[in-house]
């Protein structure tokens, strides 16, 4: 009961008006709210992304290089359904670890010489068979998505 309680609140407060669909006797279409239900989802990305970002800084001003991190969950990302967090290896070394379950998987790629670093988040929401990466890198905090109109 308290469950189902939770989910209208959600509804009402958050994906109605991300549908942007708030106004009072104003319909939504089913489309809107699949999109803001996308876009609700889709915002553990921004959080992950950036604490990773916070540690792997944190960890070259003390070691002097970024820390690789190997694509985790091992099997994430590669469908909707929610996984539990396991470190592939590097995120443990960073100081980093997903308290709940993930959609996406992440990953550090690090150049050669280690002083500079991508982090990514890739995955497929949205279950259409279309792969999005999210992406920031070591000197630009700003968030891409490739492609821009997926989820």
């Amino acid at each position: 009961m308290m469950k189902k309680l939770l989910f209208y609140v959600v509804i009402c407060l958050v994906v109605v008006p991300l549908a942007g669909c708030s106004k009072p006797g104003k319909k939504v279409s089913k489309s809107q709210i699949e999109l803001a239900v996308l876009k609700a989802a889709s915002a553990e990305v921004s959080s992950m992304l950036m604490g990773i970002r916070i540690l792997q800084t944190a960890y070259k001003i003390e070691n002097g290089v970024y820390m690789e991190c190997w694509p985790s969950p091992p099997n994430g990302g590669t469908d909707a359904v929610s996984d539990v967090w396991v470190d592939a290896g590097g995120f443990e070394d960073i100081g980093f670890r997903a308290e709940n379950l993930v959609r996406y998987q992440y990953a550090v790629t690090v150049s050669p010489d280690g002083r500079s670093c991508e982090i990514t988040a890739t995955g497929d929401l949205d279950k259409n068979g279309v792969v999005v990466v999210y992406t920031v890198t070591s000197s630009n905090p700003r968030q891409r998505r490739e492609p821009a109109n997926e989820y």
